[in-house]
């Protein structure tokens, strides 16, 4: 059989390791018993850009494979073939197209030759679809391009070529073979974690395994994809399993119902028994409420009395109080007891009544005060109240007890050192991080490159030095490595190498850049472009294209293979964050670059 695949991406089934390059497919394509060609639609273009592109009329998003390329493509096709009309299948790829099935496999597979055209972007041009014998859809969903469901249908329908599989029994057993999902099946251990094989599978009675075959793909179609019974042949036997199945699937899904009702009734219960409790509490707080509303009148009648009497009591300064705080000073400093006239001895004063009451108060403080235990003092400080210079000069044996009290005191001095210190050391820890972060955010960083696409300057991974000063005071230049912010994905560090600046203009022919009219050859390049070059926006641009003032242009070395080429172009200068100077890591990588 012949598939022959038409994309503006052929490599993607060229490599292989691709899923159309390994396994049965690429022992098929080894055998002979498949050939698969791949064509690039970009041959049949005829503008020096090779665009197979362009804006859709009315306007719109994205962009619309042309007509032209398409056609012309096939025209040289299935010209060059005599049975082109009577075996072939020209395949699109859309959302709109009949949902792939096993069923369709089986009939392509019995094709001579299929061409598979492949889109990309928004889509074909609706033109190209009359060239259509199949439109193809794998389901509701979208994706990049069609190099992928082409993947799919050659895999599919390789499989069920002759001499395809090890075993010719093989695509016979399998699932959607009869309408049908296919059988559970088993391999050895016979039992693990407590996992054990079905028994009939062990028993060696073939007859017996074919029956529970049968019967385990009719319960697990009924069950995963109960759509596909309808149209399966079952005989009334196998029909009466189906219903039985239905039966006692209803049945565990009402048994599953009734345990989750009573589930909801136990949840319920409580809330049901503190609603009660809130009913029965109901006439209590009636009545606690009427009180608060009976009260509520004397309450207005004392706060003018209180609010008269407050200035009053807040300007009276009973001789009682200030008595008090001397006497506990004296006691203090002369370790006796507190002193008071008590009020008896002050009957005959004429003072307020109220203040006569204050005092009998006072009289239990301070009766409670002097059962306490004195309060120890240290000797020097009760001399510090006079003259600690003479006492000391005065009293030899004093000044040595004052100097054996001071021990104590020099400890909590060497405690308060230690947190000073302490303070330091975090002061200096936070300015080296300030100053490191400040080095790195200025002057010098080190950076991962997440491409391959400066190789082989710079291999993927690699950690280099980019310094971050010299640009302010030269201007970047073509052949400086510059780190710089994505334009596409924001927070990601680039690596790239500067092909031309503001003012210069690019231009892009048969794969060959040229910078001001002139060729860009740099030994440093593996090979042209594979891709048309883009802006940073990833809009395809017109050439030849002058960069505007503030904008570099920008490349990678890797001109052949590499997968971000969407990033090539022009970029603006802001974004630059630094100059690269050499490969720190790994060390078989170190050194300057060319």
């Amino acid at each position: 059989m012949r598939i022959e695949t038409l994309s503006v991406f052929p490599m993607m089934f060229d490599t292989p390791t691709s899923a159309v390059g390994a396994s049965i497919i690429g022992r098929a394509r080894t055998t002979g018993i498949l050939d698969l060609i791949n064509h690039d639609l970009r041959d049949w273009t005829h503008d020096r850009h090779r665009s197979t592109d362009d804006e859709p009329f009315g306007g719109g998003h994205g962009l619309l494979m042309k007509v032209e390329p398409v056609f012309e493509a096939l025209d040289d096709l299935l010209g060059n073939h005599e049975d082109a009309d009577k075996n072939t299948e020209v395949i699109f790829f859309a959302p709109f197209g009949q949902r792939f099935d096993q069923e369709m496999a089986r009939e392509l597979a019995g094709k001579h030759r299929l061409i598979l055209v492949c889109g990309r972007y928004e889509g074909f041009d609706e033109r190209v679809y009359s060239r259509a014998d199949r439109v193809i859809s794998l389901g509701d969903f979208i994706l990049t391009g069609g190099e992928l469901p082409a993947m799919c249908v050659i895999d599919a329908v390789c499989r069920l070529l002759p001499g395809a599989l090890g075993d010719e029994h093989s695509p016979i057993d399998e699932s959607f073979t009869e309408g049908l999902l296919e059988y559970p099946q088993y391999t050895r251990p016979a039992e693990y974690r407590g996992l054990k094989v079905p028994d009939v599978l062990l028993s060696g009675n073939h007859s017996l395994i074919d029956q529970w075959r049968r019967e385990q793909s009719i319960i697990k179609t009924a069950s995963l994809r109960p759509d596909l019974i309808d149209s399966a042949k079952l005989s009334e036997s196998e029909r009466q399993l189906v219903k039985s199945q239905s039966t006692e699937k209803a049945e565990r899904l009402k048994t599953i119902e009734i345990v989750t009702a009573d589930w909801q009734v136990e949840q319920a219960e409580p809330v049901v028994e503190a609603e009660l409790t809130d009913e029965a509490a109901e006439p209590v707080a009636d009545e606690a409420a009427s009180v608060v509303e009976a009260a509520e009148p004397i309450v207005e009648k004392t706060e003018p009395v209180v609010e008269a009497a407050a200035p009053v009591v807040e300007a009276a300064e009973p001789p009682a109080v200030v008595e008090a705080s001397t006497a506990i000073d004296q006691s203090l400093k002369t370790d006796s007891p507190i002193q008071l006239t008590t009020t008896s001895e002050r009957d005959d004063m004429s003072e307020p009544k109220h203040y006569r009451e204050l005092e009998q108060q006072l009289d239990t403080v301070t009766s409670s005060i002097n059962e306490l235990d004195p309060i120890p003092f240290p000797e020097s400080d009760l001399i510090s109240f006079d003259d600690p210079t003479t006492a000391s000069a005065s009293d030899p044996e004093s000044a040595q007890k004052r100097r054996a009290e001071e021990a104590p005191w020099k400890k909590k001095k060497k405690k308060r050192s230690l947190a000073r210190e302490l303070l330091s050391f975090v002061a200096t820890i936070a300015f080296v991080v300030c100053l490191t972060a400040a080095f790195k955010l200025f002057v010098i960083d080190i950076y991962s490159v997440p491409t391959g696409s400066m190789s082989p300057t710079i291999s993927v991974d690699d950690r280099i030095i980019a310094e971050k000063v010299s640009r302010y005071f030269s201007p970047i230049q073509a052949g400086d490595i510059i780190t710089f912010t994505d334009p596409i994905r924001e927070g990601r560090i680039l690596v790239k190498r500067v092909i031309a600046v503001g003012g210069q203009t690019v231009d892009l022919i048969d794969g060959v850049v040229y910078v001001n009219n002139k060729a860009l050859v740099e030994p440093y390049t593996l090979g042209r472009p594979s891709l048309p070059l883009r802006t940073a926006n990833g809009v395809t641009i017109e050439y030849p294209y002058r960069i505007p003032e503030g904008q570099i242009w920008v490349m990678g070395d890797n001109r052949t293979d590499s997968l971000d080429s969407r990033y090539f172009g022009t970029i603006d200068e802001r974004s630059v964050s630094g100059r690269s100077i050499l490969v720190l890591w790994p060390f078989e990588h170190f050194g300057t670059f060319d």
